[in-house]
């Protein structure tokens, strides 16, 4: 596939793209579970929360695939839970299990290491098993163990080679309760050197290695901005582009096990509103066209950037990232490159190119400028190009249109937005994506 720019006339967009796809051979695959939420341990623990009585929550899972992946985790899995002796109940583990059922949903299962024992974990693992039985897909051990020694659960100086002999401990432990365990690991938050010792040290039953991102943070922070969120593609990608060095000798896959705009609960204006879908639209497709196994987005019970949260009312809402999961939901199983943009337009410009069925083809162009339109020129397929269009009156708005239709924190609104005949039909030529909006086109 190829990309040519030229000099547009006066009518400042900037360059032209123009984009050639070559749809028989994009590289990367789609896997099944590649969409995921992160939930903290805690939420388990409620006992009121992750339950088959949540069928607000079990329908917004549902509505993202049948094939996702739970992954249990966070700061609350490295602290004593509520439960007798530091380890999670069975009455508890059985609820979960009850809606993760409900959902069809794999798991990802975060042990404690930050202040449990092996021991510990080893019953609580042995009790997830039992419960949960073939959706475990892994346990892990630790929460971002890379900041053990600056969040109080190690000494000043731990370091990777420390961690490793911590975690051989518990994997010896649980595997002795759950001879099939599988592990993943080390879910580390900023460290990627950490990912290449894990992996040559830790071979025998790992399954993938796994890693954090949030763009930005920590909340209330007078950094914090809707331009640097904006702006944070190409750190994402560096960050992307030192795991998959860390992974590629042992060549374990990759998974964004946590990752969310603001750290630290999410900013007021950005992680809550359009600009937090946006960003995390591209952020998806970034991971998904890399080849990663999936991404997890994380939720906390009043946390800002919470894909879900639960009302005031008890009933559980989706929040506008929610509406990212469900716009790429649509392409699961599909085929998918991320396509060349030259510096300038690179730092908020992307295009990515999608196959599905029956040879269905698909170009998903995210503009993240603020102010300047993308222009890109298509090659001269024939026939009609259906262009649907992702955009807000204001980047601080919690509510968009998809296709003109105002999509909000109704998920019946999203079905009905994205079933309305209400596109744009076009022969081919140029496009002009507006400032900080999606346009998917569609070639009929």
């Amino acid at each position: 596939m190829g990309l040519r720019t030229r000099n547009a006339a006066a009518d400042d967009l900037g360059p032209e793209l123009v984009l050639e796809p070559d749809f028989d051979h994009l590289p990367a695959m789609i896997p099944s579970g590649f969409l995921g939420l992160s939930f903290e341990t805690q939420r388990i623990a409620d006992d009121n929360y992750l339950v088959p009585e949540s069928r607000d929550l079990v329908q917004l899972v549902q509505a993202l695939g049948k094939t996702g992946v739970i992954r249990i985790g966070g700061n609350t899995s490295d602290r004593p839970s509520t439960a007798s002796a530091g380890v999670m109940g069975s009455r508890q583990l059985a609820r979960f299990a009850g809606f993760l059922q409900a959902t069809g949903w794999s798991l990802i299962y975060g042990l404690n290491l930050g202040s449990g024992t092996p021991e510990e974990a080893a019953a609580e693992a042995r009790l997830v098993a039992e419960f949960c039985g073939h959706r475990v897909l892994a346990f892990q051990f630790g929460n971002e163990p890379d900041l053990f020694r600056n969040n109080g659960c190690r000494p000043a100086g731990y370091d990777v080679g420390q961690y490793v002999a911590d975690w051989c401990r518990f994997a010896e432990a649980v595997k002795g309760k759950v001879p099939a365990a599988r592990f993943a690991g080390p879910d580390v938050c900023c460290d990627t050197s950490w990912l290449g010792h894990f992996a040559q040290a830790t071979q025998p039953d790992l399954r993938f290695l796994t890693h954090h991102y949030y763009a930005e943070g920590p909340a209330g922070s007078a950094n914090v901005s809707l331009s640097r969120l904006l702006n944070s593609g190409p750190d994402l990608q560096n960050r992307m582009h030192l795991a998959e060095a860390q992974a590629a000798p042992t060549r374990f896959p990759l998974r964004m096990t946590e990752i969310n705009s603001v750290f630290g609960g999410g900013q007021a204006g950005i992680s809550d509103a359009f600009a937090a879908v946006l960003w995390a639209i591209n952020a998806i497709f970034s991971i998904a066209a890399a080849g990663w196994l999936g991404i997890n987005f994380h939720s906390n019970q009043t946390a800002l950037y919470s894909p879900v949260l639960r009302g005031a009312d008890g009933r559980f809402q989706a929040r506008p990232v929610y509406y990212a999961l469900r716009f790429f939901a649509r392409y699961g199983g599909h085929r998918i490159s991320a396509l060349p943009v030259p510096p300038p337009s690179a730092a908020t410009s992307r295009a990515y190119a999608v196959v599905g069925e029956a040879g269905r083809r698909s170009i998903v162009l995210v503009n993240l400028s603020e102010r300047a339109a993308m222009k890109v020129r298509l090659p001269a397929w024939g026939g009609e190009l259906r262009v649907h269009t992702l955009k807000a009156d204001r980047l601080t708005d919690p509510a968009f249109r998809l296709n003109g239709v105002i999509v909000s924190a109704d998920p019946a609104a999203f079905r009905r937005a994205g079933t309305v005949p209400r596109v744009s039909r076009r022969r081919q030529g140029s496009i002009e994506v507006d400032p900080v909006s999606v346009q998917v086109i569609e070639i009929v």
